[in-house]
C-alpha cells in the first residue's frame, strides 16, 4: 500500500506602537521682517528668512529698511561681479590720489571748508552694510582710495547705500554744502537707471498705496 501526506502551514504576526513626546523651547523672539545671510558671494548661497512677527508688526521704517537692505545686496553682487560697473561721470568727479585731510587735519577749526576735506571731495558719510546707520568716524569713513592708504571699503557701494536710502531732497539738505557730493549722486543714480534699469529713486520711495 502507499501512503501520501499533505501538510499547510500559515502564519501572521502585527504589531502596535504608540508614543507621544512633547518638548517646550523658549528664546529670544526676532520682530525684524527679515534676516539675510550673504556670507558667500554667489547668490545661489543666499539665506532669507521673512518673519512673520516683523511683517505683521507692519512698521513702515522696518519695511523699507528690508526692501533697500536686500536690494542693495543684489546690487553688490552684480557691482562685484563685474555686471554693473563704476559710473564714468562720477569717477571724473571724483579725485582718488590727492591726499585727502587725515585725521587730525579733520579736528582743526575750519576744516570743513578746506578743499581736500573729504566731504568736499565729493565723498559722503558711510553707511554700514548692516543696518544702515551712518558713522562719521575717520577710520571707517575717509579711507577710500588714495596713494598712502589701501581701501577700505568701495565708494561706490556706499553711493548705493546712500541713494537708496535717503531721498534726494534729504540728501541735499543734508550736504547742502558740499554739491560735489550731490553731483555724484545724480550721476550715480542716472547711470543705474539708464544703463542698468535700476530706478534707484522709486525704490527709495517704496509702493505707492
Amino acid at each position: 500500500t502507499g501512503g501520501t501526506g499533505t501538510g499547510t502551514g500559515t502564519g501572521t504576526g502585527t504589531g502596535t506602537g504608540t508614543g507621544t513626546g512633547t518638548g517646550t523651547g523658549t528664546g529670544n523672539k526676532i520682530n525684524q521682517i527679515l534676516t539675510l545671510n550673504n556670507s558667500s558671494r554667489l547668490f545661489d548661497y543666499w539665506a532669507v528668512s521673512f518673519s512673520r512677527d516683523g511683517i505683521d508688526k507692519k512698521d513702515k521704517d522696518e519695511m523699507r529698511l528690508a526692501r533697500i537692505r536686500f536690494i542693495y545686496l543684489t546690487i553688490k553682487e552684480a557691482y562685484m561681479a563685474g555686471t554693473i560697473v563704476d559710473t564714468p561721470e562720477a569717477l571724473s568727479l571724483l579725485n582718488f590720489e590727492k591726499p585727502y585731510l587725515d585725521r587730525d587735519q579733520e579736528k582743526q577749526p575750519g576744516a570743513l571748508d578746506n578743499p581736500d576735506h573729504r566731504l568736499n571731495r565729493g565723498f559722503p558719510y558711510r553707511l554700514y552694510e548692516s543696518d544702515f546707520k551712518e558713522t562719521t568716524s575717520y577710520e571707517v569713513g575717509v579711507a577710500y582710495m588714495n596713494l598712502k592708504e589701501p581701501i577700505t571699503y568701495n565708494y561706490f557701494l556706499n553711493y548705493i547705500r546712500v541713494a537708496l536710502y535717503y531721498s534726494r531732497d534729504e540728501l541735499v539738505k543734508k550736504y547742502e554744502k558740499h554739491p560735489r557730493i550731490i553731483a555724484v549722486y545724480d550721476a550715480i543714480v542716472s547711470d543705474m537707471k539708464n544703463t542698468y534699469g535700476i530706478d534707484i529713486v522709486g525704490i527709495n520711495k517704496g509702493p505707492q498705496m
